[in-house]
Formats: structure tokens, C-alpha cells, sequence
């Protein structure tokens, strides 16, 4: 049985190094138009780059075994 824990990270934790993030086509109809992606993907970065603080909710990945991929299954 797996175990589940909660951690609190910083947006470029999760987005960084070299994990990747899937979203998994179970997921996809629940997608966002480019202008919903281009205006997350705006803020991720400037608050990347001024280092501040933004709370972009919950998400929740699912690692692959033994890997560094992780499936999106909430976020």
C-alpha cells in the first residue's frame, strides 16, 4: 500500500530539475484555452523571476515507479 503525504513547495520546485509532468488524456477534456494557459504560465514566471509569493492551489501528481515522471491527476 502506498503512502500519501502533503508537502507545501514552491512553484519552481515543482516545475523544475528534472521531473516531468503529464497530464493524462483522461484529464485532458477538462483543458483550458491558450489565453487561460498563456495567463499562468505570465504569472508562474514573474513570480519566479521577482521571487515572490503566489498560491496557485493544490495539485496533485502520482509518480511513476521508479521514475522521475509524474502523472497531473489534480491541480
Amino acid at each position: 500500500m502506498s503512502s500519501f503525504r502533503g508537502e507545501e513547495k514552491t512553484v519552481g520546485s515543482v516545475l523544475g530539475g528534472s521531473r516531468t509532468l503529464t497530464v493524462p488524456s483522461y484529464q485532458r477534456e477538462y483543458s483550458w484555452t491558450e489565453d487561460e494557459v498563456t495567463d499562468l504560465w505570465t504569472d508562474l514566471v514573474e513570480t519566479l523571476d521577482d521571487r515572490a509569493d503566489h498560491f496557485i492551489g493544490i495539485i496533485v501528481l502520482v509518480r511513476k515507479q521508479d521514475s522521475q515522471e509524474y502523472d497531473v491527476i489534480d491541480g
